[in-house]
């Protein structure tokens, strides 16, 4: 009678990856309750895994008020709000200096360091893609981009 085996699953190639990074969310020691109303870590987990795949190119706001400016993505206005990055008219003003500055070397797709935050540029359509605090792009690979650039 022929031997029949089976091969050990490998999970980890089938289940999505999941970084440690929480999101700027600190996770609790076991036992500590969560306050009413407050995300866990697991849920901002949960959260990105379950988004659909936005279309970086689709802007949805502009930033600033003038033709030079940048648009922001439907991704990159969620990014902005849930990790509460805010950019102040100066900010814009510098972002769309060094996006001006990035069109003349022909580059696609930047990362921009700027102060505590990074941001993914879509050079060419002037369209921020995506945005982190510095702390959660340590230890990220940045992939398709053709250029980086640090501001402050």
């Amino acid at each position: 009678m022929k031997q029949t085996t089976v091969d050990a699953l490998n999970y980890r190639g089938m289940l999505p990856s999941l970084r440690p990074s929480t999101g700027g969310v600190q996770p609790l020691r076991p036992g500590v309750p969560l306050e009413q109303g407050q995300p866990s870590a697991f849920d901002h987990a949960l959260e990105r895994v379950l988004q659909p795949p936005p279309d970086p190119d689709e802007p949805v706001e502009e930033a600033g008020d003038g033709a030079d400016e940048f648009h922001i993505s439907r991704h990159a206005a969620g990014r902005l709000s849930s990790r509460g990055i805010e950019l102040t008219k100066q900010d814009v003003e510098e972002l769309s200096l060094a996006l001006d500055a990035l069109a003349r070397r022909n580059a696609k797709e930047s990362l921009v360091l700027f102060g505590e935050n990074a941001f993914v540029f879509g050079v060419p359509k002037r369209t921020l893609i995506t945005a982190m605090t510095r702390r959660e792009a340590m230890g990220t690979v940045f992939t398709n981009i053709d250029s980086a650039m640090v501001l402050r």
